[in-house]
């Protein structure tokens, strides 16, 4: 018995695999704007880590709750010999000692928004550790996704070739 001929004739596999294709690139510009934050931020935690950048202090003005215990704080920097000023910008990896009004040293890497403390490591590991989980579905929808679309596009149809002589 034969196959029936698929409603959409004989286009069926590369209609599928354009179906394929641009659901992966949507997924894909998907991670790459939820990951956008995290990718600015890479660089400039990492030079924190390291102690590098325009060291300052940060002069707390408020402060808000992000869930049960993270605090985030508010503020202003100002670079030791005042060339830098940042307002309304937040300290990250606050140290538990923060208080409203007293001074802490900080560093500004360029980040957009956001300043460290001198040689904290803790931002630049979380924000490597949130990169690779944004990072494992894009490559597990890869390792399942790409190789049977392979096969699918590789494979000859034996109704298009006509019978040898």
């Amino acid at each position: 018995m034969t196959r029936p001929e698929p409603p959409w004739g004989k286009t069926g596999r590369w209609a599928g695999a354009f179906v394929s294709v641009v659901f992966l690139a949507l997924v894909v510009s998907l991670m790459v704007l939820a990951s956008n934050k995290v990718l600015a931020e890479l660089g400039p935690s990492w030079r924190a880590a390291n102690g590098e950048g325009v060291a300052g202090t940060f002069n707390p003005t408020g402060t808000y709750e992000v869930g049960r215990r993270t605090q985030i704080w508010k503020g202003d920097f100002v670079s030791d010999d005042r060339s830098v000023l940042h307002f309304d910008v937040q300290l990250d990896n606050a140290p538990p000692d923060m208080r409203l009004g007293r001074p802490v040293p900080a560093l500004d890497t360029g980040a957009q928004g956001v300043v460290y403390v001198p040689g904290a490591d803790y931002p630049f590991v979380t924000n490597l550790l949130c990169l690779g989980c944004l990072s494992c579905p894009l490559v597990l929808l890869g390792l399942i996704v790409v190789p049977p679309l392979l096969r699918r596009m590789r494979r000859p149809r034996t109704g298009d070739r006509p019978a040898p002589a």
